[in-house]
């Protein structure tokens, strides 16, 4: 593993390789290491490390010389021999440098570590808040980050006191209190945030029974869950539009895919003595360990 990270030397050669947003590259970028290769680049042998983008892009990146002189390419032995140690699929960050006559360079590259969840589907990792006055009232604007590259999401207005719309306060109690880079789990609309949390690891149980449970007058699909012989009913969230009640349709479309007896991972949001699903799906397979996978001893001959 590597702890440091390896700066490229100041003498660089010209790359024939273009960065651009549409094929997932910026000038900070993390993508998966996919190996070297000699390459050339303005009429230079120069060594090429080769990524994979979060798009699936294969991507060569030149690998500054050391010497612009020789023919034979002169990376630096240190950046060498950390990617010869490196693993495929790695996940790295590299930084690139743009020449006005060379084009983009290799700057720095190291092994990037996410943080906790930040490799799931709702994971990410907080960055900062922008205020944004627009006339009597202002917009808040959450940054949050994924795999080094921003996501900006605004924080849905609601009608506060005097009728002023404000940027809502329950989702703005959670957000003041997060520290930057720090893990979060949240959810969204488009560029709207829906919920917003400190990462944890989600709940794990096994479903008992699948059904619908009467909340309000309202019949509420849901699933009893059993957690170490503690049962939990979950309901799935929505919103009551006359008698009818109307499901969140994406937790409702993660609970089609349950079935009773399965073991699953989930989130929750407590209202009173009522448990509210904010996601649902199978738990992560446990891998099996040594001792389940070792091969029994044969058999003496008798």
């Amino acid at each position: 593993m590597f702890a440091r990270k390896t700066w490229i030397a100041a003498v660089v050669v010209g790359s024939a390789f273009a960065f651009s947003p549409a094929r997932g590259l910026a000038e900070d970028v993390v993508a998966r290491y996919a190996g070297t290769a000699q390459g050339n680049s303005h009429g230079h042998a120069v060594m090429m490390l080769r990524v994979t983008t979060m798009g699936g892009s294969v991507v060569s990146v030149p690998i500054p010389n050391g010497d612009a002189k020789k023919a034979t390419p002169t990376p630096s032995k240190d950046v060498m021999d950390m990617l010869k140690a490196m693993k495929r699929g790695t996940l790295v960050k590299i930084s690139v440098e743009k020449d006005e006559k060379l084009g983009m360079q290799l700057q720095s590259v190291d092994e990037y570590k996410p943080q906790p969840g930040e490799d799931t589907p709702n994971g990410y990792v907080f960055s900062k808040t922008i205020d944004k006055p627009a006339g009597k009232t202002t917009n808040t604007i959450v940054v949050l980050t994924k795999f080094g590259q921003p996501f900006p999401f605004t924080v849905p207005l609601k009608k506060g006191d005097g009728g002023v719309m404000a940027p809502d306060p329950e989702l703005m109690d959670t957000i003041t209190k997060l520290q930057a880079d720090s893990p979060v789990w949240a959810q969204h609309k488009g560029n709207q945030l829906l919920a917003i949390e400190p990462y944890t690891e989600p709940q794990l149980g096994k479903v008992t029974k699948m059904g619908e449970t009467e909340v309000d007058g309202h019949k509420v699909r849901s699933a009893e869950v059993d957690q170490d012989g503690k049962v939990t009913t979950l309901l799935v969230p929505g919103k009551a539009l006359g008698k009818r009640w109307v499901p969140d349709s994406l937790v409702l479309a993660q609970l089609a895919h349950v079935r009773a007896g399965a073991m699953v991972a989930f989130r929750t949001r407590e209202d009173g003595d009522k448990v509210w699903l904010r996601e649902i799906g199978p738990a992560p397979k446990v891998a099996p360990s040594a001792d389940a996978t070792d091969t029994p001893a044969p058999k003496k001959a008798k």
